[in-house]
Protein backbone atom coordinates (compact mmCIF):
# COMPACT_ATOMS: atom_id res chain seq x y z
CA UNK A 1 0.00 0.00 0.00
CA UNK A 2 1.22 3.48 -0.82
CA UNK A 3 2.30 5.65 2.10
CA UNK A 4 0.03 8.48 3.18
CA UNK A 5 1.12 11.80 1.73
CA UNK A 6 3.90 10.28 -0.32
CA UNK A 7 2.83 11.44 -3.75
CA UNK A 8 4.96 12.99 -6.45
CA UNK A 9 3.48 14.69 -9.50
CA UNK A 10 5.92 15.40 -12.32
CA UNK A 11 4.62 17.97 -14.79
CA UNK A 12 5.82 18.61 -18.33
CA UNK A 13 5.02 22.33 -18.62
CA UNK A 14 3.04 23.59 -21.59
CA UNK A 15 4.89 25.18 -24.47
CA UNK A 16 3.10 24.32 -27.71
CA UNK A 17 -0.28 24.70 -26.02
CA UNK A 18 0.60 28.27 -25.12
CA UNK A 19 0.70 29.00 -28.85
CA UNK A 20 -2.55 27.16 -29.57
CA UNK A 21 -4.75 24.99 -27.30
CA UNK A 22 -4.72 22.16 -29.86
CA UNK A 23 -0.96 22.11 -30.46
CA UNK A 24 0.65 19.17 -28.73
CA UNK A 25 3.63 17.15 -27.59
CA UNK A 26 2.26 13.67 -28.31
CA UNK A 27 4.72 11.56 -26.41
CA UNK A 28 5.76 10.90 -22.85
CA UNK A 29 8.52 13.32 -21.87
CA UNK A 30 11.45 10.91 -21.63
CA UNK A 31 13.24 12.88 -18.90
CA UNK A 32 10.18 12.67 -16.64
CA UNK A 33 9.87 8.96 -17.39
CA UNK A 34 13.47 8.41 -16.27
CA UNK A 35 12.93 10.50 -13.16
CA UNK A 36 9.71 8.66 -12.27
CA UNK A 37 11.46 5.32 -12.74
CA UNK A 38 14.34 6.36 -10.50
CA UNK A 39 11.98 7.50 -7.75
CA UNK A 40 9.90 4.34 -7.99
CA UNK A 41 12.96 2.09 -7.81
CA UNK A 42 14.49 3.87 -4.81
CA UNK A 43 11.28 4.89 -3.01
CA UNK A 44 8.68 2.19 -3.69
CA UNK A 45 6.37 3.68 -1.04
CA UNK A 46 5.92 6.83 -3.14
CA UNK A 47 3.12 7.12 -5.70
CA UNK A 48 4.50 8.85 -8.79
CA UNK A 49 2.51 10.28 -11.69
CA UNK A 50 3.48 12.18 -14.81
CA UNK A 51 1.26 14.88 -16.30
CA UNK A 52 2.09 16.11 -19.79
CA UNK A 53 0.53 19.59 -19.84
CA UNK A 54 1.72 19.98 -23.42
CA UNK A 55 -0.53 17.17 -24.74
CA UNK A 56 -3.74 17.66 -26.70
CA UNK A 57 -5.62 14.80 -28.36
CA UNK A 58 -6.49 17.15 -31.25
CA UNK A 59 -2.80 17.79 -32.13
CA UNK A 60 -2.73 20.73 -34.51
CA UNK A 61 0.58 21.19 -36.35
CA UNK A 62 2.01 24.71 -36.18
CA UNK A 63 4.10 26.23 -38.94
CA UNK A 64 6.94 28.69 -38.41
CA UNK A 65 5.03 31.70 -39.70
CA UNK A 66 2.33 31.15 -37.08
CA UNK A 67 4.91 30.76 -34.32
CA UNK A 68 6.52 34.08 -35.17
CA UNK A 69 3.30 36.00 -35.82
CA UNK A 70 -0.18 35.54 -34.36
CA UNK A 71 0.95 32.46 -32.47
CA UNK A 72 3.55 34.43 -30.56
CA UNK A 73 0.92 36.94 -29.48
CA UNK A 74 -1.21 34.02 -28.31
CA UNK A 75 1.80 32.58 -26.47
CA UNK A 76 2.39 35.83 -24.57
CA UNK A 77 -1.29 36.23 -23.74
CA UNK A 78 -1.77 32.66 -22.50
CA UNK A 79 1.48 32.77 -20.53
CA UNK A 80 0.25 35.75 -18.50
CA UNK A 81 -3.46 34.82 -18.27
CA UNK A 82 -4.00 32.89 -15.02
CA UNK A 83 -7.53 32.02 -16.16
CA UNK A 84 -6.43 30.38 -19.42
CA UNK A 85 -7.77 26.82 -19.80
CA UNK A 86 -4.28 25.25 -19.72
CA UNK A 87 -3.53 26.72 -16.28
CA UNK A 88 -6.93 25.58 -15.01
CA UNK A 89 -6.23 22.08 -16.35
CA UNK A 90 -2.91 21.97 -14.49
CA UNK A 91 -4.56 23.25 -11.31
CA UNK A 92 -7.31 20.65 -11.60
CA UNK A 93 -4.74 17.87 -12.04
CA UNK A 94 -2.82 19.02 -8.96
CA UNK A 95 -5.93 19.33 -6.80
CA UNK A 96 -7.28 15.95 -7.99
CA UNK A 97 -4.05 14.01 -7.30
CA UNK A 98 -3.13 16.02 -4.18
CA UNK A 99 0.63 15.50 -4.36
CA UNK A 100 2.98 16.21 -1.51
CA UNK A 101 5.64 17.22 -4.05
CA UNK A 102 5.30 18.73 -7.54
CA UNK A 103 8.24 18.69 -9.92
Amino acid sequence: MKGAGKRLLLIEPPFRRLYHPDASLNRLPLSLGYLAGAVRSTRPDWEVRIFNADFSPRDRPLDCTYLAGAGYESFLHTLSDCQAPIWKEIGHTISKFRPSVVG
